[in-house]
């Protein structure tokens, strides 16, 4: 494969032969085209209460099996209006293997509608 502006790339095999069907998912990884993603963010448990020990989580890896430095994770926790319930920052190393990052907290009031926004910096992604 010459395409190399991604780090991963699957191909689809697939053969059929009478009522026999197979299916081949092959997975290729660029080792020298990074991407740093966000791959789930999260709150410790709904809805939040006042006064009761919380949390909010991210994982987060390199699309490809490098290492990328210098990276940015902000985690924010925001309710109805848009305004800021907390937030939780990583700054460090994402690699191939998955990373998680979390941030405790405590409020002084119930939310049950509120909203989870992960924002992402690294210098090697843009």
């Amino acid at each position: 494969m010459n395409h190399n502006q991604y780090p991963v790339y699957y191909l689809v095999a697939q053969t059929e032969y009478k009522d026999t069907k197979s299916i081949l998912n092959i997975r290729f990884a660029r080792l020298e085209t990074n991407r740093v993603t966000v791959n789930f963010s999260t709150i410790g448990s709904y809805p939040i209460k006042a006064g009761e020990d919380n949390f909010v989580f991210s994982c987060f890896n390199n699309n490809a099996t490098g290492q990328v430095e210098n990276n940015r994770l902000v985690i924010t926790a925001l309710d109805e209006n848009g305004q800021e319930i907390t937030s939780h920052e990583y700054r460090g190393l994402m690699m191939g293997t998955m990373l998680g990052s979390k941030g405790g907290f405590k409020v002084n009031r119930d939310y049950a509608n509120f909203s989870i926004k992960s924002e992402l910096y690294s210098e090697e992604t843009g």
